[in-house]
C-alpha cells in the first residue's frame, strides 16, 4: 500500500508538471501572438518629400506572462479586432486613392483627345 501510495503521488506530480508545462506554452504562445499583432507596422504615409515612412508602435507589452490566460486571449481577441479595423480602414484608403487616380488619369487622357481634336481641325484648315 506504501508503494501504490508513491507511485500514485508520482504520477500525479507527473501529470501536473505536464500540465504546467503546457500551460506555460500556451501562454507564451499566447504573448507572442499579441507582440506580433500589437508591435507590427501600423501605417506607410508619405512625408512631405514624397517619401514612404512608417509609422510604428513600437511600446512594449509590459508583463505578459504575469497575466493568466484567460486575460491573454481577451488581449489577443482585442489585438485581433484591432487589426482587423486597421485593415479594413487600409482597404478603404486604398480604394479611394485609386479612385483618385483613376479620375485623374480619365481627365489628362479626355484633355489630351481635346487637344488632339483642335490639332486635327487645324491640320484639316491649313490643307
Amino acid at each position: 500500500s506504501g508503494e501504490v501510495r508513491l507511485r500514485e503521488k508520482a504520477e500525479t506530480a507527473a501529470r501536473l508538471s505536464e500540465r504546467r508545462r503546457e500551460d506555460r506554452e500556451r501562454k507564451a504562445d499566447l504573448c507572442r501572438k499579441i507582440r506580433a499583432l500589437e508591435l507590427k507596422p501600423k501605417t506607410h504615409v508619405k512625408d512631405h518629400a514624397g517619401q514612404k515612412s512608417v509609422l510604428s508602435k513600437t511600446y512594449a507589452v509590459p508583463m505578459l506572462e504575469d497575466m493568466s490566460v484567460a486575460e491573454l486571449k481577451e488581449r489577443l481577441v482585442r489585438s485581433k479586432r484591432i487589426a482587423e479595423k486597421e485593415e479594413q480602414e487600409n482597404r478603404v484608403r486604398i480604394a479611394a486613392e485609386r479612385a483618385d487616380r483613376a479620375a485623374l488619369v480619365n481627365e489628362k487622357r479626355a484633355n489630351i483627345e481635346r487637344i488632339r481634336s483642335i490639332a486635327g481641325e487645324q491640320g484639316t484648315k491649313r490643307r
